[in-house]
């Protein structure tokens, strides 16, 4: 009888032991929600990595994300424009992840057969900052619904790109580059070599010319070579 108790009760250990090392393991391994931010602004498209399961996920629009980790795993945040970031998971409710974003340049253009025209390497630029027009579109915020319920809907997206820091930043970023562009078609008709031939002027004396007599945008896109030429002339006489 006693024998029987014994395995009887040896049973039942067993089975609280399998129980609890189940339970462990699966305690062990978990999906956890998180957020990247910079600056106080939740950022998207940032590619969070497991470094022990290699699993990956991206923020989305309000920054948010969820992965599947345990304790002691390593989590690699990584996003254009902005410092690599790693965490460690130590049983955390909710992850807060924090870049730090870098000092933004403007890629190189590599000059090889022929020289770029500025609308050429302004359309470049759009190409490889297309980015920046995606995250700093406000347009078409609100659509009025004309169903059975008529009203109006928001576009969150739209609504926190008009109102967000990381919007006002792209829409500040697109305004350089077309100033750029501008400057550099100004540059090709107002040319140093252009106003220096016409004046006669040279070093200092041909800068401030340039610096005091620069024409707008809107009139070298509408001028001929010779009407810029006649206003090279015009404001040489008033000098």
């Amino acid at each position: 009888m006693n024998f029987a108790f014994y395995k009887h009760r040896a049973k039942i250990f067993s089975l609280f032991i399998f129980l609890m090392i189940g339970t462990n393991v699966n305690a062990q391994v978990q999906h956890v929600n998180g957020m990247v931010i910079s600056a106080n602004e939740r950022l998207s498209g940032a590619a969070i990595r497991n470094l022990s399961t290699q699993r990956q996920c991206i923020s989305d629009s309000r920054g948010m994300f969820n992965i599947q980790v345990k304790q002691g795993d390593t989590l690699l945040t990584t996003k254009p424009f902005y410092k690599t970031d790693t965490l460690v998971y130590n049983l955390q409710d909710n992850l807060v992840i924090q870049l730090k974003q870098t000092v933004m340049v403007l890629k190189q253009v590599d000059i090889k057969d022929s020289v770029l025209t500025p609308l050429q390497v302004y359309d470049q630029n759009k190409k490889d900052y297309k980015d920046i027009y995606w995250k700093g579109d406000k347009s078409h915020m609100f659509s009025v619904v004309l169903a059975t319920s008529p009203g109006v809907n928001v576009n969150i997206d739209k609504l926190y790109s008009a109102l967000s820091k990381q919007g006002h930043d792209a829409r500040r970023l697109q305004r350089t580059l077309t100033r750029d562009y501008k400057n550099s078609v100004i540059d090709a008709h107002f040319s140093k070599s252009l106003v220096g031939r016409i004046t006669g002027y040279k070093g200092d004396r041909l800068d401030d010319f340039i610096s005091k007599y620069r024409p707008s945008y809107e009139f070298v896109t509408k001028a001929t070579d010779y009407d810029v030429i006649q206003y090279i002339r015009k404001k040489l006489k008033e000098t």
